[in-house]
C-alpha cells in the first residue's frame, strides 16, 4: 500500500469538497427541493439560458460529453457577472477552471452509471 501523500490524497479531498456541495443542494420538498428555482436564481437562469428547460438540456449535454467520470457545474462567474455551465474531470474542483467561478450546483457524472442497461 502506498503511504499517504498530498498527491495521492487529492482525489479524496477534492471529492469530499465536490460531494459536500452536491449533497448540500439536495433538499426534501418541504424545504424547497424539487421545485424550479425562483427569485434571483430563477431570473438569472431565464436571463442567461432562456429557460430552466434549456439549462437542463445544456447541463445534460455537457454531462454526457464527460469521459468516464467528472462533474458538470452551474457556476456563477464573478468576473463576467453571469451564470455559466462548466465541466471538470474526475474529482477536480471547479476552481481548476478559474478562480472567479462559484459553484451553486454540481452534478456528479459517475462512470458506473454508463453500465446500466
Amino acid at each position: 500500500m502506498e503511504p499517504a501523500s498530498p498527491k495521492n490524497q487529492k482525489p479524496s479531498i477534492t471529492g469530499h469538497v465536490n460531494h459536500s456541495i452536491f449533497l448540500k443542494n439536495l433538499a426534501p420538498s418541504r424545504e424547497g427541493g424539487g421545485e424550479p428555482p425562483h427569485g434571483l436564481l430563477g431570473w438569472a437562469i431565464d436571463h442567461h439560458f432562456g429557460s430552466m428547460e434549456k439549462l437542463v438540456a445544456k447541463m445534460n449535454a455537457e454531462g454526457a460529453a464527460v469521459q468516464l467520470s467528472g462533474w458538470v457545474w452551474l457556476a456563477v462567474d464573478k468576473e463576467l457577472k453571469r451564470l455559466v455551465v462548466e465541466t471538470t474531470a474526475n474529482q477536480d474542483p471547479l476552481v481548476t477552471k478559474g478562480a472567479s467561478l462559484v459553484p451553486p450546483v454540481g452534478i456528479d457524472v459517475w462512470e458506473h452509471a454508463y453500465y446500466l442497461q
